[in-house]
């Protein structure tokens, strides 16, 4: 039995290793199949399971800047992902919508995602999974109640 005991800076560290390493080989494999980005399918998800939804729900959704949506929802709006509109109550603020070819790219990523995914956790078990997503949402959920699942 070892007297090491990990710090949790160490924790933080290998955290964010690990996240940076997902996105990094989900960009890849979502480009080389789909010419498209991670960061871009993540907006495409949001507005899928949000119906019609402005940028600035987006971006608190998926914790990140407006400016940072408004990049890439212009992106996928020129790609003929998604389309946007003027809120009629407030003209400076856009809502989203998927296309049909936004649909049909979005179910198109998720095969190439879980692929990509399952290559990576596949060395866990079923157990070790159950324990680790349990992890993850207590530890999701103490930072951010309102956070996805």
């Amino acid at each position: 039995m070892s007297l090491y005991t990990i710090t949790n800076q160490e924790i933080g560290f290998k955290i964010h290793k690990l996240v940076f390493l997902l996105n990094r080989q989900a960009d890849k494999n979502l480009h080389q199949n789909l010419k498209i980005t991670y960061s871009q399918v993540l907006i495409l998800q949001a507005v899928k399971s949000r119906g019609a939804v402005s940028q600035r729900d987006i971006a608190r959704y998926w914790e990140t800047t407006d400016a940072a949506v408004s990049r890439q929802a212009n992106i996928l709006v020129y790609k003929g992902y998604i389309q946007k509109r003027e809120n009629e109550k407030n003209r400076r603020q856009h809502i989203l919508s998927l296309t049909p070819k936004g649909n049909f790219i979005l179910s198109q990523s998720s095969r190439i995602l879980e692929n990509t995914f399952a290559s990576i956790f596949e060395i866990l078990d079923k157990s070790q999974k159950d324990q680790f997503k349990d992890c993850l949402d207590r530890l999701l959920n103490s930072i951010c109640p309102n956070t996805i699942k």
